[in-house]
């Protein structure tokens, strides 16, 4: 309703910033974990897990469920937000609309590690080649048996398909039942190739701008923002 609200007041809806995939990784477990609602409906749930958890290790065989093996060529390790803001201003494309990240990211990443029981646990990773070079970063919420979030994704052209693997078998390793993101225009092609579809969301990016110029370049998807920077952390539960 605050939606069709602020379109009718003159405000848009980014399309290429308003669509969300997801990657299944553990398929009976990711049912289970939608089952929300009435007290029979978690009954249910609950009763399933065990059944659902041995079935998701015979699917972890199948070709669009598989997780990918690792990179020979590229690691992850921890790292700071210090690392991640200059691991950002070095690889992030220029856009027209730029984040002031140092005024905003430490304020973001802190209340996502206070919020653990809201939204799992937090995850700064940081993708090195062979040479030691740092070629991209991620974000990532984790919890066991729920949707791991991928909230902020980077890298190089030639590194970003393996660390987009490197994510998965790090979400499945946490026990997610499944992996979601935004289309970001970086994960675009990726997504479209790791067996992973497209959903609809409620999480829509709406804009609004007295300056045409600012207006196209939110249409056009023409800006670094990240989920980072948006209601998944600022907003309620």
């Amino acid at each position: 309703m605050a939606r069709k609200l602020l379109i009718i007041a003159g405000a848009g809806v980014s399309a290429p910033l308003s669509c969300h995939w997801l990657r299944p990784l553990r398929p009976l477990s990711l049912v289970l974990s939608r089952a929300k609602g009435a007290a029979p409906t978690r009954l249910l749930a609950r009763a399933g897990t065990p059944t659902a958890l041995i079935l998701d290790r015979l699917s972890s065989r199948l070709p669009y469920i598989r997780v990918p093996p690792p990179a020979a060529d590229l690691s992850l390790r921890e790292i700071d937000c210090e690392s991640l803001l200059k691991c950002k201003s070095r690889l992030e494309p220029r856009k027209v609309i730029q984040p002031d990240n140092n005024t905003w990211l430490s304020w973001a990443l802190g209340r996502l590690r206070a919020g653990k029981e809201m939204f799992g646990r937090l995850r700064i990773l940081g993708a090195y080649d062979r040479t030691e070079n740092l070629v991209g970063w991620c974000v990532l919420c984790t919890k066991p048996g729920q949707i791991a979030e991928l909230l902020d994704f980077g890298a190089t052209d030639k590194a970003a398909p393996k660390l987009f693997d490197l994510v998965i078998r790090e979400a499945y390793r946490a026990g997610a039942a499944g992996l979601a993101g935004r289309a970001d225009p970086v994960l675009q092609g990726i997504v479209s190739r790791s067996h992973s579809f497209f959903r609809p969301n409620d999480e829509c990016m709406v804009f609004h701008s007295r300056h045409p110029e600012i207006f196209d370049a939110f249409q056009r998807g023409d800006v670094n923002l990240s989920r980072l920077d948006g209601e998944f952390v600022a907003g309620p539960p």
